[in-house]
């Protein structure tokens, strides 16, 4: 009987140890700790003075008094489901609410521990730091998920547009040849019998045709490259040869306009399609011809540097400059900034150079300052 009584001190001690160093560990916590039973009863309060200033009440208000008494009744509403749920399954269950704490709405995460069939751990953890940043992120989301919806449709438009474009162009050839020759043939055979208004119409006929037929020939040119019809064949290009052969191709327009085109450094070799890379790089000399004040001798400079996965290439002139808010416009297809009386041309050829560009994985972008000049520069990946 006498070794029961030991044995009973020894068992008792062990539980209060236990019980002390169980309620150590849930001091040394950093979240803020409750024991309740199944009645909903607050029994203890674990945790640091300095833990129980968030509490919307000393712990003293809470210990020994139901819930309904001292928590709004959104929060005893899920505290009775979570702890029902963990004592009847024996399993963890956790829910987050929102509580205003003095001035400022913070967010709580609420973990239940069952202990054993009649009390339970709440285990109760600040999270607004955490919602913030989540919002943070998920406002984020929302705005690139917006920007990726905006850019899905800009390329479908464009793509509607490139397959509108390739298709009239196929259907107008036959239809706007078929009228210059009539103008021609009515001005050849009837010449003497038609007055000078007469043949101003015709005249204006055939030049319409004419900047219709160059437009269609562009829209072709450009749908080819885009539709893939011109296979891509890439091979090592010298850059300085395609500059020359430029400059012998344009050699009437800058002759009559006293250009001068000049490569300042040295030109890389590079990988790509020759005949795409001679029409960028002919679109972009002879717009900084074409584009000139009346009376100003062209100059052209061309260089190029070396980046860690590109090669950089700028083509600048002294011409008549491009408005800022137009810097990306004037890429987009069709899109012109004068007059084809004042700079004849189709409209297409710079968004004919983005398109090449992009296919030799790089970039083109447009410096300028109005009536001093402008810079486009490329990458073309090595």
């Amino acid at each position: 009987m006498h070794m029961d009584k030991k044995s009973d001190k020894a068992t008792q001690e062990a539980l209060k140890k236990n019980q002390e160093i169980l309620k150590a560990t849930f001091n040394a916590l950093p979240d803020m700790n409750f024991r309740l039973d199944k009645n909903y009863v607050f029994l203890d309060y674990y945790g640091s003075r300095n833990e129980a200033k968030n509490l919307v009440a000393p712990p003293e208000f809470f210990i020994g008094k139901v819930i309904d008494k001292v928590l709004p009744p959104y929060i005893c509403t899920a505290i009775r489901k979570n702890l029902d749920a963990a004592l009847n399954t024996q399993k963890v269950q956790s829910f987050e609410y929102p509580l205003h704490v003095g001035d400022s709405l913070h967010f709580y995460e609420a973990r239940i521990s069952p202990i054993n069939t009649q009390e339970v751990i709440v285990v109760v953890r600040d999270i607004t730091a955490l919602k913030t940043a989540q919002k943070s992120l998920q406002d984020k989301i929302n705005e690139l998920n917006r920007q990726k919806t905006e850019l899905e449709k800009y390329s479908s438009s464009n793509l509607q547009l490139e397959n509108f474009a390739h298709t009239v162009s196929h259907d107008l050839r036959e239809p706007v040849r078929t009228m210059n020759s009539f103008a021609q043939l009515l001005k050849r055979r009837y010449s003497d019998k038609l007055d000078t208004d007469a043949h101003d119409y015709l005249d204006f006929i055939s030049s319409a045709a004419s900047h219709m037929n160059k437009l269609i020939t562009d829209l072709l040119e450009y749908s080819s490259i885009s539709h893939g019809e011109e296979e891509i064949v890439m091979q090592t290009i010298d850059l300085k040869s395609v500059v020359e052969a430029v400059i012998d191709k344009l050699t009437d327009s800058i002759q009559e306009s006293g250009a001068e085109v000049v490569i300042t450094g040295t030109l890389p070799i590079i990988n790509g399609d020759t005949t795409r890379i001679l029409r960028l790089f002919q679109n972009l000399i002879s717009n900084a011809i074409k584009f000139q004040h009346e009376g100003n001798t062209p100059y052209i400079e061309i260089a190029a540097y070396e980046e860690k996965e590109h090669w950089r290439i700028t083509i600048s002139d002294n011409g008549i400059g491009i408005p800022e808010e137009n810097f990306e416009n004037i890429f987009v297809l069709f899109r012109r900034l004068h007059s084809k009386r004042v700079y004849p041309g189709s409209g297409i050829g710079l968004t004919h150079c983005k398109r090449i560009v992009e296919q030799h994985g790089g970039k083109i972008w447009v410096d300028s300052q109005l009536d001093i000049g402008s810079t486009f520069t490329f990458t073309i990946a090595k």
